[in-house]
């Protein structure tokens, strides 16, 4: 299933055959079929964050960030879905503005810092992209 799926969506070989292939309305689907299940959706956040490299603003257009935020939100007490999805969300948000709007507008920044003051989210699952959004740290960086 999509252990699978984000296992081979390591290796930018792969994902191209993916997505040629037509496996990311397949990806969404599942997502969308199985929204209790927290193994579709750890796996599913999973998927998008490796997915998302190059392929950023189509996967928005999509409705990545929805997806994202929306397993986050459904499964605030369990720490792999949120360290996966803001690891997603970092990747979907990188240099790309329209995502960055559709995050802010569909509640991404509450979602977040709920997770972190729930204590959810490590430390090392945080990301430049996605602190920088939330004030946390400059784009730079710094």
């Amino acid at each position: 299933g999509l252990s699978a799926l984000a296992t081979l969506a390591r290796n930018k070989l792969a994902r191209e055959y993916i997505w040629e292939g037509g496996g990311i309305p397949l990806l969404f689907n599942a997502i969308k079929s199985y929204p209790s299940n927290q193994n579709v959706q750890r796996y599913g956040c999973l998927a998008i964050a490796y997915f998302s490299e190059g392929k950023e603003e189509l996967l928005g257009r999509l409705g990545a960030v929805d997806h994202v935020l929306t397993a986050m939100n459904d499964h605030a007490d369990n720490k792999i879905v949120q360290e996966n999805g803001y690891n997603a969300l970092g990747a979907l948000l990188k240099n790309n503005h329209e995502n960055r709007k559709r995050f802010c507008t569909k509640g991404g920044v509450v979602v977040v810092l709920k997770a972190a003051s729930n204590r959810v989210l490590q430390f090392f699952a945080r990301n430049d992209e996605t602190d920088a959004l939330l004030g946390l740290r400059s784009e730079r960086g710094t």
